[in-house]
């Protein structure tokens, strides 16, 4: 189930994005909910899971389209940006998609590559469960990065966000090859 509202999570978050944040406020993802359970269904979630799914996807849009950083993240303003951004690359002579969430380019400059996780965290460590999802992750941003500087010349900056835990965890790749 919490694969599935997941990718829930990142449809409408592109949508939000898409749309703009003014089209989006708790009332209007709370009446989205039926939808948010189609697709739920749709993707197989078991019945049993279906309601904490829904509430997954309620409270990781809530808190996306509520905090700053999220705000942020989605905003329309940004230049070049872009949800679900598909690139394809040759990674040891075979060809790789990847799928990068959200990226665009602020005033200053820098291409930010934002990957989106929708875990909620149960235990009492938030920092000893950034840190291993950082590392976890750490290889994966590498190569979204290394997609991106191909295609453009700003200095990359990576970040891992997590809208149900409201935390935006900047993630340090190293140098860019």
């Amino acid at each position: 189930w919490a694969m599935h509202a997941g990718s829930v999570v990142h449809h409408w978050l592109r949508i939000i994005a898409e749309e703009g944040l003014e089209a989006f406020d708790a009332a209007r993802l709370h009446a989205l909910r039926p939808a948010f359970r189609r697709e739920l269904v749709y993707l197989g979630t078991e019945s049993k899971e279906l309601e904490r799914a829904a509430h997954r996807v309620v409270e990781a849009l809530e808190a996306a389209i509520r905090t700053e950083k999220g705000r942020w993240i989605l905003a329309a303003d940004h230049a070049e940006a872009e949800c679900e951004l598909p690139l394809t690359i040759v990674d040891g002579g075979r060809f790789r998609q990847l799928i990068i969430h959200r990226t665009f380019v602020t005033a200053d400059g820098h291409r930010w590559l934002i990957d989106y996780k929708t875990s909620a965290h149960e235990g009492s460590d938030l920092r000893a469960f950034l840190r291993v999802e950082s590392e976890r992750h750490r290889e994966q941003l590498r190569r979204y990065r290394d997609a991106l500087t191909a295609i453009g010349t700003q200095p990359v900056r990576a970040a891992l966000y997590f809208p149900v835990l409201s935390v935006f965890q900047e993630i340090d790749l190293g140098s860019a090859p």
